[in-house]
């Protein structure tokens, strides 16, 4: 963000803040609540011209049947009855057309209009009577009609509803829509009207009295539904639009819990769930039809219950597997664009090969991730329907579904149910063209590395403003993406809110392929009861505004405000101070080069050196290959071929500390520390087994090789006089010791730290056992559990 921009935000802010009253002027909340005023306003206008021209009507066909015999055309008792109140509304919807218009004219951001609408909520009493007369208007209707002469004077008086082709009794039914339309307006005036202002009291009794009204009229249009189904039905039909739609997990209520991959249609008034039948081709691609569910009446919870809904398979493992497949499909993609004018080479017709094996293997692998990621239920019940759970990864996407349906269902329940055949459905989904795809994959992949977002994301919860609930207990969640998909990365402390909240946590977030960051704000409600989303936003990430100072930011959500700093640290090219799993995966290999290499020379022509890894090695030697290493493996190579040995031993043990965190991992100490205490030893041993093979891959596959080669370094103790246990003394420090911070510190500095630590001979233990079983001639390995 540059100056200017800066500039016009703080200008933004101090034009927009009003102390007296609280309210936010000029605000995007009340901006909207402008919106929608003035779209009240429209809309009243438009009904009322309706009014009007049907109040037309009854004077003309009054007038008519004074000048004409009664028996001839049309009874003034008839014209009555189908006109009935008529008159009332044109004078009720008048009025306050004439009150909203003035206030609209007049407007400013504390503009009170609440009255003024519950003026024509309290006069429902009117509207519940025309209800009740609104079959016998239609019947008179209809009995008008059997006299040709009649009929033909309707449909030429209907002509005068300009730009409406509709028959009388569809013009009467404006006003039984109107008590639908007016009871969502209070839905969409609220929702836009801040908590603080003085119309949000009035308006929320408002909303309980037209809640109490509209219950009053489902019972009478209940009766209406059965005459105007036919047409309803039709109209539904032509009306309903695609509202939302994406892949879903749904788990089925057998003892299995098999979960199916779905794609799902939300309609204005039906849920549709489908199989997707993917292609190559736009054309290709097809819905099968498997059920529906009618939002009329459709229930929602997302309380798990006694089913609890775990992971499929280690996450870790999925994530690194598919990591490595998309550095190699990056690579072959540059390589296959490189040879693209060569179109017969034999280059070119490798590479484009093997770019299609790895697409095929990254969505083998995403398939299973789709299907095993989801675990937060979201539970639809109908009643007569069979019950439908779906699961989701995050809250975000749930919350997102939960919000679209409920907002459809509220909706739906002013109108009479409408259900579609099976056949309706197929016909339905299968005219909507969409090319859909598992996830953002695609659009990351074709991005150029320059535009990629790599490195780490430096996030600082602040704090929150604005809410209104009193005294609760907050707390925020982060989300982000890699390739597409979202897991959850970090979460605050729990506090209290009262005037505000205050974390002031930072967070840092490796970047992936990552395009989005989410944060969700939470009420904690106790343990017998879900915690609840209050607000929700997600930042779209992106280098035009995202660089190595903090950026801080104030994010409007519903309403309440959250302010945040942000900061892109970008990856480099080193390797020192980088988690190792990013080094393993960046460089397409299990153990990351330096640790191969350092072995490769130590057993080359370091095993029989005196005190290995125990004797230190020059500082600036040291320093120097260590920065080779970091700029490009071959350097450092070229410099450990005639470099002192105790160099590289002494960069080999340098890397270790420098890892962000021990390689033996922060999350599984505990387990190695307790495991290490028991006293059975058989229990002992396939736990500790079992400890060391659940650590992430590349944590693994180097923790082996270092101790496979410890084991060969012992071996020839008598010429280096280096035991299994002075190894352990040495490594278990190095390989369990927390991450150190400050890198620049000299490495004889950092040793004689880690040798005053008081869980220092915790690690030794740790380490000395595994050697001992590797001695021994176990396996290690997890190929051989």
């Amino acid at each position: 963000m540059d100056d200017n921009d800066e500039k016009g935000e703080q200008d933004e802010l101090e034009k927009t803040f009003k102390p007296d009253t609280g309210l936010q002027y000029g605000s995007a909340q009340l901006r909207m609540r402008h919106l929608v005023v003035k779209g009240i306003l429209e809309s009243e206008k438009s009904y009322l011209h309706v009014i009007d021209q049907l109040v037309n009507e009854i004077f003309f066909l009054q007038n008519l049947s004074i000048v004409l015999k009664p028996s001839h055309l049309i009874d003034p008792e008839d014209v009555t009855t189908i006109f009935y109140k008529m008159d009332e509304f044109y004078t009720i919807h008048k009025t306050f057309v004439s009150e909203l218009e003035a206030k609209v004219k007049n407007w400013s951001d504390d503009q009170q209009i609440a009255e003024a609408v519950k003026k024509l909520v309290v006069y429902f009493k009117g509207y519940e009577e025309y209800v009740h007369n609104y079959q016998k208007a239609v019947e008179t209707i209809r009995n008008f009609q059997r006299n040709e002469e009649a009929r033909t004077l309707l449909e030429e008086q209907m002509k005068n509803f300009k730009g409406e082709s509709l028959k009388l009794e569809d013009v009467l039914l404006k006003p039984v829509q109107r008590i639908q339309t007016n009871h969502l307006v209070l839905y969409d005036l609220i929702k836009h009207t801040p908590e603080s202002h003085p119309d949000y009291l009035v308006l929320q009794k408002v909303l309980k009295l037209s809640e109490e009204n509209l219950r009053v009229y489902n019972s009478a249009f209940h009766g209406l539904s059965t005459v105007r189904e036919r047409d309803v039905r039709g109209k539904s039909q032509e009306g309903r639009q695609l509202v939302k739609s994406g892949f879903m997990m749904e788990v089925s209520k057998d003892k299995k819990g098999t979960r199916h991959l779905r794609y799902v249609f939300l309609f204005t008034d039906i849920l549709i769930c489908t199989k997707h039948k993917g292609g190559a081709k736009l054309r290709d691609v097809s819905f099968k039809f498997v059920w529906s569910l009618p939002l009329h009446s459709l229930q929602m919870h997302i309380r798990e219950g006694s089913v609890k809904y775990e992971l499929k398979e280690s996450l870790e493992k999925l994530k690194y597997k598919i990591g490595n497949l998309k550095v190699e499909l990056r690579e072959e993609m540059l390589r296959a664009d490189i040879n693209k004018e060569k179109h017969f080479s034999l280059t070119q017709k490798k590479a484009v090969r093997n770019v299609e094996k790895l697409k095929k293997k990254i969505q083998e692998q995403e398939a299973s991730l789709v299907e095993g990621l989801p675990r937060l239920p979201l539970n639809l019940t109908v009643e007569r329907f069979a019950p439908r759970t779906f699961l989701f990864p995050t809250d975000y996407e749930r919350e997102e579904w939960r919000e679209a349906i409920d907002s459809q269902r509220v909706k739906c329940q002013l109108l009479p149910p409408v259900q579609l055949s099976t056949h309706d459905c197929e016909q339905l989904i299968n005219a909507i063209k969409l090319h859909t795809q598992v996830n953002g994959i695609g659009t990351v992949l074709l991005k150029t590395d320059e535009e990629i977002l790599t490195g780490s994301l430096n996030v600082t919860i602040h704090k929150m403003q604005g809410l209104t609930r009193g005294k609760c207990d907050m707390y925020c969640c982060l989300e982000m993406d890699s390739y597409g998909h979202f897991y959850k990365k970090a979460q605050t402390r729990t506090c209290r809110y009262e005037a505000d909240v205050s974390w002031n946590q930072d967070f840092e977030l490796d970047l992936d392929g990552s395009q989005v960051l989410r944060i969700l704000c939470y009420q904690a409600m106790g343990p017998d009861e879900g915690d609840v989303i209050i607000a929700k936003c997600a930042l779209e990430l992106s280098l035009s505004w995202l660089n190595s100072k903090f950026n801080e930011k104030t994010l409007s959500m519903n309403d309440v405000s959250l302010t945040i700093s942000i900061r892109h640290t970008p990856a480099s090219n080193g390797i020192f101070g980088v988690k190792i799993a990013n080094v393993a995966r960046r460089e397409n290999k299990t153990v990351p080069s330096i640790v191969t290499i350092c072995i490769e020379h130590v057993e080359k022509r370091g095993l029989d050196k005196i005190g290995i890894y125990r004797v230190s090695g020059v500082t600036s030697d040291i320093q120097q290959c260590k920065k080779l290493f970091d700029k490009k493996s071959v350097a450092a190579n070229n410099f450990a071929e005639e470099a002192d040995i105790h160099t590289i031993t002494g960069v080999l043990k340098l890397y270790f500390r420098e890892l962000p965190e021990p390689l033996l991992t922060d999350s599984c100490y505990q387990s190695f520390v307790q495991t290490n205490q028991l006293q059975h030893e058989e229990t002992k041993e396939k736990c500790m087994l079992e400890v060391l093979h659940g650590l992430p891959d590349a944590n693994y596959y180097t923790i082996v090789s270092m101790l496979e080669h410890m084991i060969r370094v012992a071996k020839r103790s008598a010429e280096n006089k280096m035991s299994l246990s002075n190894l352990a003394t040495i490594f278990g420090p190095i390989l369990m010791h927390p991450a150190v911070k400050e890198t620049d510190i000299d490495p004889i500095v950092q040793m004689r730290r880690a040798v005053k630590d008081d869980r220092t001979h915790t690690y030794t233990e740790i380490i000395y056992y595994y050697l001992k079983l590797a001695n021994s001639g176990k396996n290690l390995r997890r190929s051989a559990s």
